[in-house]
């Protein structure tokens, strides 16, 4: 008892020096703060002052907090309009098969032959000699292999293996790639191979030198396959010259889809996929 209360008197005792030691400044700080409170109450004007300077700080405090929240809500608003970019693709389909049976009354209208579903990347590579990217999204989701895969500009590449939760899809920028192209102002075929050098760009081949090419020219997807639907952005001419071999051009594409900042896609699901497949291995056969 006697202990705790020598204690006290210690911490008392410097207490008291401190304050005994600072007493002027502390005399000081106390007639400054007595002084600001008059003035502030008594004068409109000082408080109008104050309270800008003090408006202006909170409001510079709220911008910084609100543009910190709107960054951090940048993925899921991302979320949201790539789900919303799947539904008006599946609606402009409907629209298309309405506006043909309009047309002609002979056509018969394809409902649902194409669905578009939005996935999200969770990893992907575009300095290697074979790229791959990794979806969040397999076969629970109706992502499946052989499925086309495109970006907000155009085509990104195409599914190779599916989990239940996830998919892999081998990119356009993959030497083993190989998508099925056309001129879209000629109507020529070819195929769109990258060279494993610049992620920018692949080269188009196949395209014979009497046809006319120039630099600017649109390629898209032929529609000739299951995969991809036709008249999906590829790129467009950037450079062209021959080769020494075959007679063909040798056509440099800069790709519409940047895939170094890609972070969301569409998986193109043809239904009808399945059916035409098996009717062509019976000519086959």
């Amino acid at each position: 008892m006697i202990f705790i209360q020598t204690n006290s008197l210690v911490e008392m005792r410097n207490l008291l020096q401190l304050l005994l030691k600072y007493n002027s400044f502390l005399l000081f700080l106390l007639l400054e703060i007595i002084s600001f409170t008059l003035i502030f109450n008594k004068n409109r004007y000082q408080q109008s002052v104050i309270f800008n300077a003090t408006s202006d700080v909170a409001s510079a405090i709220y911008n910084v907090t609100n543009s910190a929240f709107s960054y951090f809500n940048l993925r899921n608003i991302n979320d949201q309009l790539a789900q919303e970019n799947a539904k008006l693709q599946n609606e402009i389909i409907k629209l298309q098969n309405q506006l043909e049976t309009s047309n002609d009354s002979n056509y018969i209208p394809a409902d649902n032959d194409i669905e578009y579903i939005p996935c999200k990347i969770i990893n992907n590579s575009i300095n290697k000699a074979n790229n791959y990217i990794t979806l969040n999204k397999g076969k629970r989701d109706n992502v499946d292999i052989d499925m086309g895969v495109v970006g907000p500009n155009g085509v990104v590449g195409i599914v190779i293996a599916a989990s239940d939760k996830f998919s892999i899809v081998e990119s356009i920028l993959n030497n083993k790639s190989s998508i099925n192209a056309r001129l879209s102002r000629t109507n020529e075929v070819g195929q769109i191979k990258w060279d494993g050098i610049d992620y920018q760009y692949a080269y188009l081949h196949d395209i014979a030198r009497h046809v006319s090419v120039n630099k600017g020219d649109t390629i898209v997807t032929s529609g000739f396959s299951t995969i991809f639907p036709k008249d999906i952005m590829i790129g467009t001419v950037e450079e062209i010259s021959f080769t020494n071999d075959d007679g063909s051009y040798n056509i440099k594409v800069r790709l519409s889809s940047d895939l170094k900042n890609l972070r969301h896609v569409m998986v193109i699901k043809n239904n009808n996929a399945i059916e035409i497949e098996n009717l062509q291995k019976t000519i086959k056969n």
